[in-house]
């Protein structure tokens, strides 16, 4: 993610290399993320075996990549090539997370426009003080 975020700063294309209706990686913000590791840490020692704490929506790489487009404003597109996805790559990535409702009360508060800003303009504080 962090170079297609620096494709944008550059206003270079952003390339897609998977197919445009395939479901991305699952994405979680930050603080959902150790919020829920946190609330894990703090449970009751009954409370074992796995636990997703991803994000269940889910969203394909074609609206991700438009979406990272609209919000750092770039002009330059989205440039496709070639499938480079592995044949074993599950074609839906949904965490499963009712354990971790249930169990911890946790579930990701963070949409993927707000966390996307958030790491964009992180990005862009970092990227131009190394310029």
């Amino acid at each position: 993610m962090l170079e297609e975020l620096k494709q944008r700063v550059e206003e270079k294309h952003l390339m897609v290399t998977s197919i445009r209706n395939e479901i991305g990686k699952v994405i979680v913000g930050q603080r959902d993320l150790i919020d829920g590791l946190l609330r894990l840490c703090d449970s009751p020692d009954e409370v074992t075996g796995p636990l997703n704490l991803g994000n269940p929506v889910e969203i394909t790489i074609l609206e991700l990549a438009e979406t990272v487009n609209q919000l750092t404003g770039n002009p330059a597109g989205i440039e496709y090539i070639q499938d480079g996805r592995a044949p074993a790559d599950p074609q839906r990535r949904q965490p499963e997370i009712s354990r971790a409702k249930e169990l911890l009360g946790w579930q990701p508060t963070t949409d993927l426009e707000t966390g996307l800003r958030k790491t964009i303009d992180d990005f862009r504080s970092r990227y131009r003080h190394l310029e």
